[in-house]
């Protein structure tokens, strides 16, 4: 008996070598659930926020750790306030609280030029973001175009659908979005 779908091509120690006609692929559907999609997109996006939070807090106990000794600085000033109310006429209780003063205007001074510092890196950081989410939504806006334009004329367009979801992931680690799907496979993006 002669399998007509194979063509023998050799003999193995096993049995025989057979190489077969192939495989005829009439369609090709894209299968995703919208909901696991959203709740992906809607982690992602608290992920994102959280490591952000996690990393400018971080840099701000960083910077107050290692700035010089300003909870001993603070402990000084308060003494020698203490100092000189219970003797106001002192002239080293005076110059100890001036002594103080000045320390702490420096230190205070020091921390706030580097927490204005991470202010600016963090509004380069958005900026970067911002630019980045509008490449993204304007990618999205073009997988949409080709996207409608194939299915109108009956053409499969899995791999731009694919295309579009890595945005949309993308997308959603910068900001929280919902996606709702329209007719003929486009989708509204709305920043939540």
């Amino acid at each position: 008996l002669v399998d007509s779908f194979y063509s023998n091509i050799g003999d193995s120690g096993s049995g025989k070598m057979q190489v077969g006609a192939g495989v005829d692929i009439r369609c090709l559907n894209q299968i995703r659930n919208t909901l696991l999609d959203q709740s992906f997109r809607n982690e992602q996006s608290k992920l994102s926020y959280y490591d952000t939070e996690y990393d400018v807090l971080h840099e701000i106990e960083t910077l107050l750790i290692d700035s010089t000794d300003f909870s001993g600085t603070l402990d000084s000033l308060y003494g020698s306030i203490s100092i000189l109310s219970q003797n106001p006429e002192s002239v080293s209780a005076r110059a100890e609280f001036l002594t103080s003063a000045e320390n702490f205007i420096y230190e205070a001074q020091y921390i706030s030029e580097q927490l204005s510092d991470v202010q600016l890196t963090m509004n380069e950081k958005i900026i970067e973001q911002v630019n980045k989410a509008n490449d993204l939504l304007d990618q999205i806006q073009f997988l949409n175009d080709r996207i409608v334009e194939l299915e109108l004329q009956e053409d499969e367009a899995s791999d731009l659908r694919d295309e579009r979801n890595v945005c949309l992931d993308e997308l959603s680690k910068i900001m929280p979005i919902t996606v709702t799907e329209k007719k003929y496979g486009e989708v509204q993006v709305y920043a939540d």
